[in-house]
């Protein structure tokens, strides 16, 4: 959608540039009508492409039904969240005191404790079953 976009916009400056030199009598016969009109339609069907590809791929995302919150579709154990909230809140501390290598212990351990909570929740689904 920018591309179409950036070549419309580049298609307002040709008119221009055309324009001007078609009024100093530097362009042949139907040459300004000529670039301004391929610089402009190519421009709007970039845009439109871009458009109807957004479109698209946000039908392909909702066909999929996947949940939009996957965190709380398998953690719905309340003290795994909590657990999983306070690292971020210890991560957001480690952070914003500058402790970079605190930080990144954290998250390392923030990843692997998401992970093992994520699977042992799919497991618990898959038994049920």
């Amino acid at each position: 959608m920018t591309l179409g976009s950036a070549i419309f916009l580049v298609s307002i400056a040709m008119l221009i540039y055309s324009l001007v030199r078609h009024a100093m009598g530097a362009t042949l016969v139907g040459w300004t009508s000529t670039v301004v009109s391929i610089w402009a339609i190519g421009g709007l069907q970039l845009l439109a492409i871009g458009i109807i590809g957004e479109y698209i791929g946000k039908v392909y995302l909702e066909t999929k039904q996947r949940p939009k919150f996957i965190v709380e579709e398998y953690l719905k154990d309340e003290e795994t969240r909590n657990l999983l909230v306070k690292e971020h809140e210890e991560i957001y501390e480690a952070i914003k005191n500058r402790d970079l290598k605190k930080a990144k212990e954290i998250s390392y351990q923030h990843i692997e404790n998401q992970r093992e909570a994520i699977i042992r929740s799919i497991r618990e689904e898959t038994k049920n079953r």
